[in-house]
């Protein structure tokens, strides 16, 4: 793919995975479902058009949590109260940026 601001797109993805995998991609999830009882599928739409170097995926033992109204943080399980105090402000950070800015549209 094309490299550069100037070329967007939207996706659509299906990511294949063995059932004690999760994932998360740069998209809204759509769904998640399994296929032949060992492997789960996740499928994702991103309408929105993005430059193709934020395409991103994560895909391992990994959870999500809430940080604010419209933040996330995605790490292990083992790591996720830790990485959810260290980024406790990201909610004020993002308000503020939008004051700033514009909307954030993700």
């Amino acid at each position: 793919m094309q490299d550069t601001l100037a070329f967007k797109i939207t996706y659509d993805a299906k990511i294949t995975v063995q059932p004690d995998m999760t994932v998360f991609m740069s998209a809204v999830s759509s769904s998640s479902e399994s296929t032949n009882g060992n492997l789960k599928t996740f499928s994702f739409t991103q309408d929105k058009k993005i430059p193709t170097y934020l395409i991103a995926m994560a895909v391992g033992d990994i959870t999500k949590e809430q940080v604010g109204s419209r933040v996330s943080v995605i790490s292990e399980p083992s790591e996720i109260k830790k990485d959810m105090y260290n980024l406790k402000d990201m909610q004020k950070y993002l308000d503020a940026t939008e004051k700033y800015l514009t909307p954030y549209a993700w």
